[in-house]
């Protein structure tokens, strides 16, 4: 098991390295030794695996951004074999493997330790099945081309960027593909389309999906002939004609499936791939059917954001496609928290933790909960923001405890609630506003970012002055320091390079500090999450993005890497609790330094 960005559309990026089990599911064990890249940590995030079907030894990792790694033993250990290549898909014909790249279609004959070119493509190839002795890939302009070993042909043009192909073993003339829509630059939620001539022409997008939810998985039964699954977020279902369909077991957000006869060979074992994890069902077909959560006990949830109270035991967190879930014992339980959608901000008030904060950014509300996090109620109807910033969403007034704000992009603004009342627009001058943080001690002092531009009051919002020394694009996050007002440290994110500077004058003029971090090429949205946060006391600060964790015990002056002994290195979100950093991770759930930062 593993993950990481793949192939599918607009998939999460995580990056939970690989586990290997040994006993269908039930224990699981870390397979990362030797899974390094070139900057020496472990390269967690993994876009593609194939194992030897005649050797289980024989084991392929396609990671995101250090190439191809190989394992003789069944996936525990690996060693690098080809840094430089990019795989998002494998597919075996024979004793021959090919992969989908972004120059064409690969084979290898020698469990991938050379490769050579099976078909060359100008657009990227997203996807490659092997069906009946052929082998079928689909490229990211919708090209579809089917051949093995050398000869292949150009077959037919999708309507668009192909990600998902399943062709009819019992008539291979009938081929499905998850298709973007036509004339949409692949921006569009891709459909499920069908052809009757092998992929030459294709019909209208089929209305499958009662949810009209962007279509992910497909797979062709192992059992009953013609028979179609066909998955997407939070709905699976199957079709014997293409036509009519019916709900299935899987009730996940599925990017992949995998089929095979179950124990009495009546139904479909289905297997899905999602970002909740690996889950299986015995009888596929068969929707309300009892279906089994594998990995129990792995931490490699995807953490959208969290808060956490000053003694560590009460931690609310938004997790990847469900609700949020709340510990009032440290993380030794969870309970789930309805109200609260993935991809929500949220926070606890310093002043009084009974009361609890999130702003969804799919819909239009801003949640509360009064007793500590565990039951929240709409409190406005306002829509959360797509910032690159989790830490400075809310922020609680130190002069007026009771006082949150909270930043919305629909309708925008920056509002404020006082004492548990109504959330009510402030009348501050900003039109696109990204942040906002008070100083801790002074909640005169606030700093608010506005698009492109960074300003600050002194005066509680009633003068504002622009920051000067900055680039003119998006600050991404900002913290004031808790031991002196006038020390400022924001994070720049542009053109994939998060860069500090630091204000001496509480935030009115910028220098940089020197310090930058560049995300990896290709870093999807997800990744360009930036958090920077102090300490209680101010001797330490963090920056997290989606390239590591670094802390700082001079204000920026000199930094240090924490994350060298984690898989994942995806961080979005920090925190600080008596001298330990806790950090939110796409694949690992929260981490937090084992003790406190001398």
């Amino acid at each position: 098991m593993a993950g990481g960005q793949g192939g599918t559309y607009d998939g999460p990026h995580t990056a939970c390295g690989i586990f290997v089990t040994a006993d269908g599911g039930q224990t699981w064990t870390p397979g990362v030794e030797g899974l390094v890249g070139s900057d020496g940590l472990i390269t967690g995030a993994v876009d593609a695996l194939w194992m030897d079907p005649l050797d289980p030894s024989q084991v392929l990792a396609a990671t995101t951004y250090d190439g191809l790694f190989r394992s003789t033993d069944g996936g525990r250990s690996w060693r690098s074999v080809d840094p430089g290549r990019s795989i998002v898909k494998f597919a075996s014909l024979g004793g021959t493997l090919y992969a989908a790249t972004s120059t064409g279609v690969i084979a290898s004959t020698d469990v991938g330790a050379s490769w050579t070119v099976a078909q060359a493509t100008t657009s990227g190839v997203a996807t490659v099945v092997a069906v009946n002795g052929v082998v079928f890939a689909g490229t990211d302009d919708g090209t579809l081309y089917r051949g093995s070993g050398a000869s292949w042909t150009r077959v037919g043009q999708a309507p668009g960027g192909i990600h998902q192909i399943a062709v009819d073993p019992a008539t291979p003339e009938v081929v499905f593909v998850v298709s973007q829509e036509p004339n949409t630059g692949n921006t569009s939620p891709p459909n499920l389309y069908s052809s009757h001539d092998g992929g030459a022409t294709w019909g209208a997008a089929i209305d499958w999906n009662p949810k009209h939810n962007a279509t992910q998985a497909l797979a062709f039964s192992a059992v009953v002939p013609h028979r179609l699954y066909v998955a997407s977020d939070f709905t699976t279902s199957w079709t014997d004609d293409g036509v009519a369909f019916a709900l299935a077991a899987m009730a996940y957000d599925v990017r992949e499936l995998y089929l095979m006869p179950n124990a009495q060979g009546t139904d479909d074992r289905c297997l899905v791939a999602s970002d909740q994890g690996i889950a299986v069902a015995d009888t596929c077909s068969v929707a309300g059917s009892t279906v089994t959560g594998l990995g129990a006990g792995l931490s490699t949830n995807l953490i959208h954001d969290f808060a956490v109270t000053p003694d560590g035991k009460t931690v609310l967190a938004v997790v990847q496609d469900a609700v949020g879930v709340v510990t009032i014992d440290g993380g030794q339980t969870w309970s789930r928290t309805p109200g609260i959608f993935e991809v929500a901000h949220v926070a606890i008030d310093p002043a009084d933790p009974q009361n609890c904060y999130a702003i969804n950014t799919i819909g239009m509300n801003v949640m509360r909960s009064v007793d500590g996090c565990h039951r929240f109620a709409q409190a406005a109807t306002l829509k959360g923001p797509q910032t690159t910033s989790t830490g400075n969403v809310f922020a609680f007034d130190p002069s007026a405890p009771g006082d949150v704000y909270v930043i919305a992009q629909t309708p925008a603004g920056v509002y404020r609630s006082s004492g548990g009342g109504a959330f009510d627009a402030v009348a501050w001058p900003f039109a696109h506003p990204t942040l906002v943080a008070f100083a801790p001690h002074d909640g005169h002092h606030v700093i608010v970012g506005d698009g492109a531009t960074l300003h600050v009051s002194r005066d509680g919002g009633t003068t504002w002055q622009t920051a000067t020394g900055l680039p003119q694009h998006g600050v991404a996050a900002a913290a004031i320091s808790p031991s002196s007002d006038d020390r400022v440290l924001v994070a720049w994110l542009d053109a994939g390079v998060v860069t500090v500077y630091r204000s001496q004058d509480g935030g009115a003029t910028f220098v940089p500090m020197g310090a930058s971090w560049s995300l990896p090429a290709g870093t999807p949205a997800s990744g360009g999450v930036v958090a920077i946060e102090y300490s209680s006391d101010g001797r330490w600060v963090a920056a997290t993005s989606g390239n590591g964790v670094f802390v700082s015990a001079d204000d920026g002056d000199h930094w240090s890497r924490l994350d060298t002994g984690t898989t994942s290195h995806w961080f979005t979100a920090a925190h600080w609790v008596d001298g330990r950093l806790y950090v939110a991770t796409f694949g690992q759930g929260i981490l937090r330094t084992t003790e406190a930062l001398p």
